[in-house]
C-alpha cells in the first residue's frame, strides 16, 4: 500500500488515501489511485466530475538515499458538469 496525497494549488491539502499502485510504469497511474482521487474530487467539491486526466508522465521525482520512501508527483485537470475546471496535485509517497 502507498499513501496518495492531493493537493490543490500545489499546496493546500485536500485528502489522503492509502491504494495499491499496481502500475509497472512509473509515468502511469494506476486505475485505484484515479478512482479514489475522483471520488475524493467530487466530495470535496460538491459536485460531480465531467473529466479528469492524469499527466501521463511524471512531472516530480525525489528519493533520497537516506530515506525509505520514494515520491512521486503528478498533474490533475479536472472539469466539473458546471463548466468549472481545476487542477490539482496527487503525492504518492512508496516505501522502497
Amino acid at each position: 500500500m502507498s499513501t496518495f496525497t492531493i493537493y490543490e494549488d500545489g499546496t493546500n491539502f485536500i485528502n489522503a488515501f492509502e491504494a495499491t499502485d499496481t502500475s509497472s510504469d512509473v509515468n502511469q497511474v494506476s486505475e485505484e489511485v484515479k478512482a479514489h482521487t475522483k471520488a475524493v474530487l467530487q466530495e470535496h467539491e460538491g459536485k460531480r466530475i465531467n473529466k479528469i486526466s492524469f499527466t501521463s508522465k511524471l512531472f516530480g521525482f525525489d528519493n533520497h538515499d537516506a530515506s525509505k520512501y520514494t515520491y512521486r508527483f503528478y498533474a490533475v485537470g479536472v472539469t466539473y458538469e458546471d463548466g468549472t475546471a481545476k487542477s490539482y496535485r496527487v503525492k504518492g509517497e512508496y516505501e522502497n
